[in-house]
């Protein structure tokens, strides 16, 4: 019998741990928004930018783009190392935590030789940590669809932290300009449209712990692509790690990874957990609802027409997705999706949570330990 408590507190150890300083080549201004907005991570710099800003600012106290991107201009015009500060604080955030699909595997270390992979993770030379513009925003075409270990570390406890950049090519479409006619001198608005290519980079995070028994991937969401799951990325990301250890993939294989299906209905039923903020279930009768909370710091387990349909279902009620936050702000906030067909195989569906971290205590994961203990191990 697997002891979920003492593996969760080896994981929120981990991600406790696991956090090393990192240094970036400084954005200015006008990148910082670029970037944010091209990860869609405008309000996480906006809770940034508020924690730094100077007294004489005229930043509002909610997130506004246009407001913000004024006044961010005008505020690091007049303080040289402001916008370093919040560079700083901003990717090391995003780095490290942000907005991310977090996968555990325990591996079975009996099954391969662990002794020969600490050996050669040991004489892997740690890479600084020193991200460059070009590590974090667009590439060129030739850069498409490539995968692999930009930097690792390791830290006092001989845990190893490995990141990895990404980036994945797509194409959008553009109506043509006026200069493109037809015979009759009528403009194409639909028939004939320019291909742009775009180009997206994610940064991800793998950790393994000094011992190899335990393995975290945290996943940059905006890397996924068409039907791609957080389960796959991780496991192409695993795979380079061994590849860039020169190891054996067998290392990858033989782990089993935590399943947070059966955690969804547990963790409603707890009424000490966070706030139910979204739920989709189904009813004894075999009807579907999805209910939302007004606000973010509205409990659904709570809202009287939920107890009311609650009672008259006598308790009834099978949970598949669920939302929950721990602050009035709604962060941190986790969302487990899942699915009615996974009832059939629940010990073995849903390896990933998506979290959204909070900026103002990125070091306090406490709130992952029930998430965590619940689920099968």
């Amino acid at each position: 019998m697997i002891d979920s408590k003492t593996n969760t507190a080896k994981i929120l150890e981990l991600l406790q741990d696991c956090n090393p300083e990192i240094e970036f080549e400084q954005l200015a201004a006008s990148e910082l928004v670029e970037f944010a907005n091209q990860k869609g991570r405008l309000p996480e710099l906006f809770q940034v930018y508020r924690t730094f800003a100077p007294k004489e600012s005229k930043l509002k106290t909610y997130y506004n783009f246009m407001n913000m991107q004024a006044n961010l201009s005008t505020d690091c015009n007049q303080d040289g190392g402001l916008a370093g500060k919040i560079s700083d604080a901003f990717l090391s955030h995003y780095l490290n935590f942000g907005k991310k699909y977090i996968l555990v595997d325990t591996v079975d270390v009996d099954k391969f030789d662990v002794k020969t992979l600490a050996q050669k993770a040991n004489a892997k030379k740690s890479k600084d940590l020193f991200f460059e513009k070009n590590q974090l925003f667009n590439q060129d075409a030739g850069d498409l669809a490539y995968l692999h270990v930009t930097h690792h570390a390791k830290d006092k406890k001989g845990n190893f932290i490995f990141f990895l950049r990404e980036t994945i090519g797509d194409y959008s479409y553009e109506t043509p300009a006026e200069s493109f006619l037809t015979e009759a001198g009528i403009q194409i608005k639909n028939s004939l449209l320019l291909k742009k290519q775009t180009i997206i980079p994610g940064i991800h995070k793998v950790i393994f712990s000094a011992d190899f028994k335990y393995r975290i991937s945290l996943i940059d969401p905006s890397t996924l692509v068409r039907n791609e799951t957080a389960a796959d990325k991780a496991i192409n990301c695993i795979a380079h790690v061994l590849k860039y250890l020169d190891t054996g993939i067998e290392a990858a294989t033989n782990s089993k990874p935590v399943y947070f299906f059966k955690a969804i209905q547990k963790l409603y039923d707890d009424p000490t957990i966070g706030f139910v903020t979204e739920g989709y279930f189904a009813t004894s009768s075999g009807s579907n609802f999805n209910s939302k909370t007004k606000t973010w710091d509205s409990d659904l387990r709570k809202d009287p027409f939920q107890k009311g349909g609650e009672s008259a279902d006598k308790g009834n009620l099978s949970f598949t997705k669920i939302r929950i936050a721990w602050d009035e702000s709604n962060l941190p906030r986790i969302f487990l999706n899942g699915s009615s067909d996974m009832f059939n195989k629940a010990d073995k569906s849903l390896p990933f949570v998506k979290i959204t971290f909070d900026f103002h205590q990125p070091m306090q994961i406490n709130f992952l330990e029930k998430v965590l203990q619940n689920a099968d191990w």
